[in-house]
């Protein structure tokens, strides 16, 4: 069992079902919610009296910092008391810190495998592909669909090249990041050799049959409106580097031409709300 099925195991029979609300929404709802649990946490955990008057003591340390341009024995020392009290504020705040810490992390685990890629939607045309490593191609490969796909180009397929300065021609962009599960190298040579389908709603496997190897190589692809399995799959056993179902990035939100994924939609609703709630409940 891999961190995917884990952290989904963990994470999804809870925030699972808010899928059917949309990408947005579901990260509007998310940030909201984190944003109110950690702001909550935050103010229980600490104390609030002394963290306001450590705040209230560095507010006032910079501004007198502006008037000690011209004295710098004074300015040092009052930067070194900023620092001080600084550090008092950290180490009052880690507490909250521990106790949402774990939490987060399967939350915005749970967010990048769920959100990251658009889904293969019922009826759409797609594409897979195959890569190969450049010391050992293949003469033929050749793919084999089960029920519920259609095949909408030739099963056995060219293999091409990429040359090292050429630029990649797939919608997925994670393909060279290895953070993500790529396995191509920036700037080396690309083979591959890649097939368009489509299929209906569910679950199904698709076989890519390589000369010389009596098992073939299997993808699983899953086509729903809102679900998606990982379209990045490593095999590097010497003739084959990986396959991949080519899904593009999930926009959740168009900003005036501003295209953001779920990180850059979290990352703003959840600022936007922790300030708003820690002036709400009084937060320092």
């Amino acid at each position: 069992m891999g961190i995917y099925d884990i952290i989904n195991g963990i994470i999804g029979p809870v925030m699972g079902p808010l899928k059917i609300l949309g990408p947005f929404y579901v990260i509007f709802l998310v940030s909201l919610v984190v944003s109110l649990i950690v702001t909550l946490v935050y103010k229980w955990t600490t104390d609030q009296q002394l963290m306001k008057s450590l705040r209230d003591d560095i507010k006032r340390m910079q501004q007198e910092l502006k008037k000690l341009k011209d004295n710098p024995s004074k300015s040092l020392k009052i930067q070194k008391e900023a620092m001080d009290k600084n550090m008092k504020l950290m180490t009052h705040s880690f507490k909250s810190t521990l106790i949402t810490f774990i939490p987060l992390i399967l939350i915005f685990g749970w967010l990048n495998m769920n959100f990251s890629y658009e889904p293969v939607q019922p009826g759409d045309n797609f594409s897979t592909y195959v890569f190969f490593d450049g010391s050992n191609l293949p003469k033929n490969i050749t793919i084999n669909v089960q029920e519920g796909v259609t095949l909408l180009s030739a099963a056995q397929a060219e293999i091409k090249t990429l040359g090292k300065d050429e630029k990649l021609p797939f919608n997925n962009q994670y393909l060279t990041s290895k953070n993500y599960g790529g396995f191509i190298a920036k700037g080396e040579e690309v083979y591959y050799a890649g097939w368009q389908l489509s299929g209906k709603e569910g679950e199904h496997l698709v076989d890519y049959y390589v000369d010389g190897k009596d098992i073939p190589y299997t993808q699983n692809i899953l086509v729903s409106k809102t679900d998606y399995d990982k379209p990045l799959q490593k095999i590097e056993d010497g003739i084959v580097k990986g396959t991949m179902v080519d899904q593009g990035k999930l926009i959740v939100m168009n900003l005036f031409g501003w295209k953001l994924g779920w990180l850059g939609c979290y990352i703003i609703f959840s600022i936007l709300f922790s300030t708003l709630m820690r002036k709400l409940l009084k937060v320092y």
